[in-house]
């Protein structure tokens, strides 16, 4: 056997496995994960409905790993979010960050922060998530003893600011209306007004 053949046999089964992937986010992102089929995904992904669950051992598993790959990229883009001294600055540098990987990724914005995951989550994935809300809510628990933040629930104050975000980037998919970056600033300035200590 030649390193040629070894490689392309290599390389398949990840081409594979990304193309399955990539169609289950569009799926899951579009019809949640209970409307999606995972025929449909197959036939999306140019793949046999074998190949799905040989790769992946249940529909569950499949939206898992979607999930952590959200998560994963998610986190890199605020992570690339510059340090900053005040809390207004730290505050614009996540939401510019978060509406970077909305812009980037709508499909993986909308599966993550918008769509329920009770239904599918295992360990893993759970775990995925509490290390996103703990960086979150660290910040917010910083922000609020430097008496920036107004002090209800963390879950509240995020929430205001994420479900404004998704409100505006889902209208606008239904509206003739784009968001633009005037938009996004405005809305940025009325999520850091709610939330602020007054």
């Amino acid at each position: 056997m030649t390193n040629e053949s070894v490689k392309t046999r290599v390389r398949q089964p990840e081409a594979k496995r990304e193309a399955i992937l990539a169609a289950a986010l569009r799926a899951f992102s579009r019809q949640g994960y209970h409307g999606a089929q995972t025929a449909h995904i197959a036939r999306d992904a140019g793949v046999a409905v074998g190949s799905v669950f040989r790769l992946f051992h249940s529909k569950e598993e499949l939206a898992n790993a979607v999930f952590v790959r959200c998560d994963e990229l998610y986190e890199s883009y605020l992570a690339k979010a510059p340090p900053a001294a005040a809390p207004r600055a730290q505050f614009s540098a996540l939401f510019r960050a978060m509406a970077a990987f909305h812009a980037d990724h709508p499909e993986a914005f909308n599966f993550y922060e918008v769509l329920p995951h009770r239904d599918f989550l295992d360990d893993a994935g759970k775990a995925a998530r509490q290390r996103h809300k703990a960086r979150i809510f660290g910040m917010i628990r910083v922000w609020q003893r430097a008496g920036a933040l107004r002090p209800q629930a963390h879950e509240v104050l995020r929430a205001v600011v994420i479900g404004a975000f998704a409100r505006l980037v889902r209208e606008a998919e239904e509206s003739p209306y784009e968001v633009t970056a005037a938009l996004l600033a405005d809305l940025e300035q009325v999520c850091w007004d709610a939330v602020r200590a007054t």
